[in-house]
């Protein structure tokens, strides 16, 4: 979303859902299309205006994708350094809807089909906590 429209809006909402899925921007754009510059700005701009405590951050957790202990790191780093105290993050395991594309009669592309395991998880979920935040499975 542009700056100034997300400007705009912010003062209107209370409590921010905010995905965040690779920390590295090339990765980014290659899984969804987009680099992720502006999402960060629009996040830093939230945090510097006050209301960082009104974001829950959201991490779909794709196995071999955004899982990987390089990417985490990345998004802890980023946040730690740059948003500060949010109210949770939410690691959101990720769930085949492959059957639903098929329904649907289009091509599904994701290379994996498999929840991450809940032993890697729960020491995600680790990672997280032992820097600072508060963290839900689940969204």
């Amino acid at each position: 979303m542009p700056k100034d429209i997300f400007s705009q809006l912010a003062p209107l909402i209370d409590v921010f859902l905010y995905d965040q899925k690779l920390a590295d921007s090339e990765q980014h754009a290659y899984f969804t299309g987009v680099p992720n510059e502006p999402i960060k700005e629009n996040l830093k701009a939230l945090a510097s205006s006050g209301r960082a405590s009104d974001v829950i951050i959201r991490i779909p957790l794709i196995p071999g994708i955004t899982d990987t202990h390089k990417n985490i790191e990345g998004l802890i780093s980023f946040l730690k350094s740059n948003i500060g105290s949010v109210r949770r993050v939410d690691l959101l395991p990720f769930h085949d809807v492959g059957e639903k594309y098929v329904r649907l009669g289009k091509p599904y592309r994701m290379p994996t089909h498999e929840s991450p395991d809940a032993d890697h998880i729960e020491h995600i979920k680790a990672l997280f906590e032992n820097s600072g935040f508060t963290v839900k499975v689940g969204g």
